[in-house]
């Protein structure tokens, strides 16, 4: 029994439905897998501690863009133990929430006497930063889905 070709076209147009899916899914992959280029970066981390002896992470923050005035940045510390254990602050939290609110104009460092006090993260030996998001003078805000925060680590 011949098959007609209706019955043909039909089969022609879903394989051709199928295939466009398949390299929208392909893109869909290959942008999730790009990493994020952000106009402000962790320049460097200090690991000390206060006086009385909790940890306290001086955190310096780098203006990328050579056009953004950027007035927030809001980041993430995650603080690991000699044996690289993630240390849960207060035995719940996975990561302490910071920010900064200073102004970074194109091309600028934050001042390095900025620090964040990490209460209940006794035994600090590492930890790893990562921007959330930032806010710019001219109204521009990125934020970073949880799945794309780029981690940097940093050592006492």
């Amino acid at each position: 029994m011949p098959i007609s070709s209706d019955f043909e076209e039909r089969i022609k147009e879903a394989k051709e439905r199928i295939a466009l899916d398949l390299v929208d899914l392909y893109a869909a992959e290959r942008e999730a897998e790009e990493p994020i280029v952000l106009d402000v970066s962790v320049a460097s981390v200090k690991i000390g501690e206060n006086s009385i002896g909790s940890p306290e992470i001086h955190v310096v923050l780098k203006n990328n863009s050579s056009t953004l005035t950027i007035d927030r940045v809001d980041f993430r510390i995650k603080c690991y133990d000699a044996y690289g254990d993630l240390i849960k602050l207060y035995n719940r939290y996975t990561y302490s929430a910071c920010f900064y609110d200073g102004t970074l104009k194109p091309g600028y460092k934050s001042p390095d006497n900025h620090r964040w006090t990490i209460y209940d993260g006794d035994g600090t030996r590492s930890v790893r930063v990562a921007i959330e998001k930032y806010h710019a003078t001219d109204g521009t805000t990125v934020s970073i889905s949880e799945d794309q925060l780029e981690w940097i680590e940093f050592e006492k």
